[in-house]
């Protein structure tokens, strides 16, 4: 039996971290379930291994190794990150990830988007919460233009639901990004299996038909 596609993408990002940091060593299942390495020489933030909420990791720490989230939004680009305080800063957490150094070089104007956006939703907003629920796996740049396929896990019982929950979550997304709906098709495609255990698949052009016109959270003027 094959892996389930969020756990192929965990055992991706072990691998990947395991390869880019050398004060780590691999601990496997075995040995320990609930964390992935073992610190074995001091560990100190840089531009292409930052931290968040920890200032160092000293030798003997365990680590578990999580991957995170992609963040969309007006100012930003692809590749960044939020890493999620209840599920990686509250373990103490370091991630290693290919973008780091974009992040670390993000203009003071980003940054307080980022931190406008962070104060008013916390790390649970509502785009978090529908992906958490229906969605089983981001594949980055998987779709047509380099867009972001979601892999629902949750089966909608017909597509009249499925419809229903794409425009859901589409709205969720547009909230949190402060983006207008309809360019969640600019960012997404969508794969799922409905009850029947029939595929029910959008891409852009599908989404872009899907969502309504003239929804805009994006104020008017003139």
């Amino acid at each position: 039996m094959s892996l389930a596609p969020s756990k192929r993408g965990g055992n991706a990002a072990e691998s990947t971290v395991h390869q880019l940091v050398d004060g780590l060593r691999y601990v496997p299942d075995s040995e320990a379930e609930h964390y992935d390495a073992e610190v074995v020489e001091l560990l100190l933030p840089s531009a292409d291994l930052p931290f968040v909420g920890i200032c160092l990791l000293e030798v003997g720490v365990a680590v578990e190794i999580k991957s995170a989230m992609a963040v969309y939004g007006q100012a930003q680009r692809r590749g960044r990150f939020l890493i999620r305080q209840s599920k990686h800063i509250a373990q103490g957490v370091v991630e290693h990830i290919d973008s780091a150094r974009s992040v670390v070089e993000n203009t003071l104007e980003e940054a307080a988007d980022d931190l406008v956006r962070a104060e008013t939703f916390g790390d649970d907003d509502p785009w978090s919460r529908w992906l958490d629920h229906y969605v089983e796996d981001v594949e980055e740049g998987a779709g047509s233009g380099n867009r972001d396929v979601l892999e629902f896990g949750w089966k909608p019982s017909d597509r009249h639901d499925a419809k229903r929950l794409i425009r859901a979550g589409a709205m969720k997304w547009a909230e949190v990004a402060g983006e207008d709906m309809p360019r969640f098709a600019r960012e997404f495609e969508v794969e799922m299996t409905l009850a029947d255990n029939s595929r029910f698949n959008l891409d852009w052009r599908a989404l872009k038909k899907l969502l309504p016109r003239n929804y805009s959270l994006t104020p008017s003027h003139g």
